[in-house]
């Protein structure tokens, strides 16, 4: 597969089997991860992989930080966090972070000023998506997810990252278990302006 199909034929997938991603095959996706453009060769990214038992840890800390974490600016989070009361969405939380064999969450370091600190965080989503490449062409399927827990301390500090650190997204990695569907994306020349 060249590197344009491998672009266009890559999508989103949420359903996975429970087959095990082999731990030479994610650190060849890792590999080629570091291989994206930086500006400053800061190397900004930091990956954390986890597979069995740690995702349930996880799980314990994530709730465990919303339902100490009291008031948050975030609808989202304060929705979360009352429900986390509720089994079912306990339950819910659980299923997301297990939804895959593998999960690995990103995370970008800050630099020394704002604009690097912005510059590392574009270096780090560009990680991300060399790494979704490559899973791809290894036959693997991958979802890119984001969610405000995983900013938080408890989570940073389980998971060896500086509380600093900005949360990039959660990759859920494995085998897929779905039917692909065609995907569509609006024309480059309806968002493009030419001078």
């Amino acid at each position: 597969m060249n590197s344009i199909e491998a672009i266009r034929t890559r999508a989103s997938i949420k359903k996975f089997t429970d087959q095990p991603v082999s731990k030479d095959l994610i650190e060849q996706c890792l590999d080629v991860a570091v291989w994206a453009p930086n500006h400053r060769m800061t190397e900004p990214w930091r990956f954390c992989v986890l597979i069995e038992e740690s995702r349930d840890r996880l799980i314990e800390i994530i709730a465990s930080q919303l339902k100490s974490a009291g008031h948050h600016e975030s609808h989202f989070v304060n929705q979360l966090v009352t429900s986390l009361t509720n089994s079912v969405e306990t339950d819910r939380l659980k299923n997301k972070i297990k939804s895959s064999p593998v999960l690995i969450v990103v995370y970008s370091l800050p630099g020394n000023n704002p604009v690097v600190t912005k510059e590392n965080f574009a270096a780090s989503c560009a990680a991300i998506q060399n790494l979704l490449l490559a899973a791809h062409h290894f036959g693997l399927g991958t979802i890119w997810r984001t969610a405000e827990y995983y900013d938080g301390p408890k989570v940073k500090e389980f998971l060896g990252i500086p509380e600093q650190a900005e949360f990039a997204g959660a990759i859920h990695m494995g085998y897929s278990n779905q039917s692909q569907t065609e995907r569509k994306r609006t024309s480059y020349a309806k968002v493009t302006n030419w001078l």
